[in-house]
């Protein structure tokens, strides 16, 4: 079975497929989207097969899976848990309140971006922000509050983009309305590679817009911290392995434009290369 077909029972079916990889059984953690190419969806089958460090790899090797050696992926009804308002900076930065609990909010598996893809901005909207997170990958269940320690939960870190459509995220604001369509649109969840994680240390991240920094902080000034978020997502929602989870975004966010490159650092190592188009 190749990535196309694939992608096509995925469609169909929405249910979880097993492939075998060169050396070890996979089993894929979201659904397979073809990239946005032109302004719409085209198929590529060079992101998803013999590729170690992509999103997702059909033919995984030595490489591993999103680029961790001898992890095994999820694929199927992943999940994106996203957490508003953890930076005591950013809160006020954007004229909010700082939350006493970890504001969740979730993105479908449509928002993800893959390392290397482009954004494609989108016609809804004139003020797209960027918005760089640390994220980690679930790889254990967690449900009814027991989230316990992050580094029993999760097996790999990473950073991505929480693409925001500022102005309709205002707009829904000001009517007390739900801003989904301002944070969950397709495309709206960048991510970097993944790296196996040592939770005791303190993460150092940045963000570069066009060779410009323009984002950058440690996990030490989270308001909540992995542990609390974990404990806190899971009162309401089961976590499931290959769940992605932003845990937040520091000061410093502002708007894209076409042309723009971004590129997210985890400490010294570059991680995710973004273009917008």
């Amino acid at each position: 079975m190749d990535a196309q077909q694939i992608y096509a029972a995925q469609s169909q079916l929405g249910r979880r497929l097993r492939v075998t990889g060169e050396t070890t059984p996979l089993l894929l953690n979201t659904c397979i989207h073809p990239p946005y190419q032109g302004g719409r969806r085209s198929f590529d089958p060079s992101l998803y097969t013999n590729h170690p460090k992509g999103m997702i790899g059909v033919d995984v090797p030595k490489g591993g899976f999103f680029g961790v050696p001898g992890v095994r992926g999820i694929i199927g009804s992943m999940k994106i848990f996203a957490i508003g308002r953890n930076y005591v900076e950013h809160a006020r930065e954007l004229g909010n309140e700082v939350p006493e609990e970890p504001v969740i909010f979730m993105k479908p598996s449509t928002a993800l971006l893959g390392p290397g893809q482009a954004f494609v901005y989108p016609d809804f909207s004139n003020d797209i922000h960027y918005e760089l997170e640390l994220v980690l990958r679930v790889s254990r269940l967690v449900r009814q509050g027991t989230g316990g320690v992050a580094g029993d939960v999760c097996d790999a870190v990473s950073v991505g983009i929480d693409f925001t459509a500022r102005d309709l995220q205002g707009m829904l604001k000001k009517k007390g309305l739900p801003w989904e369509v301002a944070k969950a649109f397709d495309g709206s969840a960048s991510i970097g590679e993944f790296l196996e994680w040592d939770p005791t240390q303190s993460l150092s991240f940045s963000l570069l817009v066009n060779g410009e920094q323009r984002q950058s902080a440690t996990s030490e000034q989270m308001i909540h911290g992995f542990d609390a978020i974990i404990t806190h997502i899971s009162k309401f929602f089961t976590i499931e392995p290959g769940d992605l989870i932003y845990t937040g975004t520091p000061s410093g966010v502002g708007p894209v434009s076409r042309g723009d490159l971004l590129e997210g650092f985890l400490g010294s190592q570059k991680l995710l290369t973004c273009g917008i188009v």
